[in-house]
């Protein structure tokens, strides 16, 4: 059998699977007697034995510092992940808050831009105006602030619109078209209306100017055609009128009224005199206020003086005295303090200050 061809003086490990636990410690025993009989023998497995433990010792203080390491590492990796997830998040939140914040704002814009646009298509240029102000704050694009220019001057411009038909309502012709020549514009809407009101207080001026020159007031009539040959100068049914009064100075040459109309009409001047009169010397002394949006002040009561200042609504003046220079002007000599001097001195008609011209 193979087991006789072993060496029995030989030295063998003893191997735990394939005893039982009795041959185990019978093993053992006969092995510690053998090792107590042989002290050579005892002292190399003592060495073998203390070689065995050093390895052991050594790989498991090698096992314990790469468990560390693997600890550590791992860690270090749990940090790194907390770390990227918490400035993943950080990051996402803050492109969050910017995308709503931008959308906010464009919504808001867009929203403006369309109110801007329904108040031009109404003609309430000021609420126009006030929107793009808006707009320019919000952006501040220059487009804005342009669009915002171009309103205000487009709502001056209205205004100016109604300063002159209150000039024609109240038959100051010159007046309103010294206006409508202020007016300077490139909205179609505003430049039609505007002809239109010089057509309307053009014919309407000549037409009174012809009334006058017919019934024999050739002085008044020929001061009105100079003035508005003045201030429409290639206007041709004024330059025509102007040489016709010129040619007919004389009142014999003119018809003359009945006694009763002559009667008539001073009792009509005489009543209309009284209450200029009346209300002229009861203004004198008094503070007053700028009422139209531009008064001019003159160097004489007269609208061929010339304008010395230009006064503005809500500007306060001092009456210090009156002239009535027709039924429907009265002209005022103000003071009033200005940026050139503490107090300045001129002319403006009473229409600027009682609400009739705005």
């Amino acid at each position: 059998m193979r087991w006789k061809d072993r060496n029995i003086n030989e030295h063998r490990m003893i191997d735990s699977k394939d005893l039982s636990q009795d041959t185990q410690e019978i093993k053992f025993n006969k092995e510690t007697r053998r090792l107590l009989d042989d002290p050579e023998l005892a002292n190399d497995f003592l060495e073998k034995q203390s070689e065995t433990s050093k390895e052991n010792n050594s790989d498991s203080e090698y096992n314990d510092e790469f468990e560390s390491y693997i600890k550590q590492n791992e860690n270090h990796k749990k940090k790194r992940k907390n770390i990227f997830i918490i400035v993943s998040t950080f990051v996402i939140v803050s492109i969050s808050i910017f995308s709503f914040v931008l959308v906010r704002h464009l919504s808001r814009i867009s929203s403006l831009e369309r109110e801007a646009e329904q108040y031009i298509e109404d003609r309430n240029y000021k609420a126009a105006a006030d929107t793009y102000r808006k707009l320019f704050e919000q952006t501040g694009e220059q487009k804005y602030s342009q669009s915002y220019k171009y309103m205000s001057r487009n709502f001056e411009n209205i205004e100016l619109l109604k300063e002159a038909k209150n000039n024609i309502e109240i038959q100051d012709y010159e007046g309103a078209i010294e206006v409508l020549l202020t007016i300077s514009s490139t909205d179609d809407k505003t430049i039609k209306e505007m002809n239109s009101m010089l057509d309307i207080a053009s014919k309407e001026w000549i037409e009174e100017i012809s009334t006058k020159q017919d019934i024999g007031e050739h002085e008044f009539a020929l001061s009105e055609i100079n003035k508005m040959v003045n201030v429409l100068p290639e206007y041709k049914p004024a330059i025509k009128l102007k040489e016709r009064i010129s040619l007919n100075k004389s009142a014999d040459e003119k018809e003359k009224l009945s006694p009763s109309e002559e009667e008539n009409l001073k009792k009509i001047a005489s009543r209309k005199s009284k209450n200029l009169y009346d209300k002229s010397k009861s203004i004198v002394g008094t503070e007053q206020f700028i009422t139209s949006i531009k008064a001019n002040v003159r160097k004489e009561p007269s609208r061929e003086s010339e304008i010395m200042d230009n006064l503005e609504k809500g500007d306060s003046v001092y009456i210090e005295e009156t002239h009535i220079e027709s039924d429907s002007r009265i002209w005022c000599k103000i003071t009033y303090s200005s940026s050139k001097n503490k107090y300045t001195a001129g002319w403006i008609s009473y229409n600027t200050l009682n609400g009739t011209i705005r």
